[in-house]
């Protein structure tokens, strides 16, 4: 048993998701447990339990001979913040409160560093070009777009537009601007459904002014995302503390 629990967190700290299977008997019988890298091996999951991993809910499936116990396992969500400006600052500190391992990306030293970001996991000190071949983005992560000028801003979308889509991607700017951003990834023929997906004005409209009240609107955003889903896309996971596990 103690063996199945070290490969789940070893997948997790691989940043792969995992399930385990509990099958118990309806009748005589011994109970038995499977594990699984969902990653690996999702297109031969079974659809009912595909749906529970989805979810993110352990749920107890009935079956004819035996009842299975669907127990997904899910990494820690990564909050990727593209930008160490004033906004970053109390926006990474929130976000590592409220449970998001946090990776900070700046082209410049004197803000991208762990004394400026000690709440940080990881600090980036790196053009927002290359960082993306540092950064290995998956479908869990979460992007917040909030460099210092609209060039950079820009590029960080051209980059990530390509990337897998993440569960959230946001970026800061008036209405006036984004839209523009917008037009103009259409224009270079980029996907027009995602870019709409993409989150800007980035946070929820609070008005909010100073950098506190900006980054709690943009998590607060995260958080509608992550517990709400987007349409019929459903992101909750079930909270899991990795030391327990």
């Amino acid at each position: 048993m103690k063996e199945k629990y070290n490969k789940i967190l070893n997948w997790l700290n691989e940043g792969n998701p995992a399930v385990m299977l509990t099958h118990l008997p309806n009748g005589p019988g011994q109970l038995c447990k499977e594990v699984f890298d969902i990653k690996k091996n999702y297109d031969n999951i079974p659809d009912k339990i595909k749906s529970v991993i989805d979810a993110g809910i352990p749920t107890i499936i009935e079956e004819e001979d035996h009842t299975v116990f669907v127990e997904p396992f899910h990494p820690k969500e990564r909050l990727i913040v593209l930008g160490g400006g004033h906004i970053a600052l109390p926006l990474v500190k929130f976000a590592s409160e409220i449970g998001f391992s946090v990776t900070v990306v700046d082209d410049r030293p004197s803000f991208a560093n762990s004394s400026r970001f000690p709440q940080a996991e990881r600090v980036i000190c790196e053009t927002f070009e290359d960082s993306f071949d540092i950064l290995k983005l998956s479908e869990y992560d979460y992007v917040v777009i909030i460099t210092r000028g609209h060039r950079h801003d820009t590029l960080c979308l051209r980059k990530l537009l390509v990337q897998k889509e993440t569960v959230y991607l946001g970026m800061i700017g008036s209405k006036h601007r984004v839209n523009g951003v917008k037009q103009l990834m259409v224009e270079e023929g980029f996907d027009e459904e995602r870019i709409e997906r993409t989150c800007t004005p980035i946070g929820l409209d609070i008005g909010a002014i100073t950098p506190e009240e900006i980054s709690i609107s943009i998590l607060a955003e995260i958080i509608s995302r992550k517990r709400l889903g987007s349409g019929n896309k459903r992101f909750n996971r079930s909270e899991l503390d990795l030391e327990v596990l």
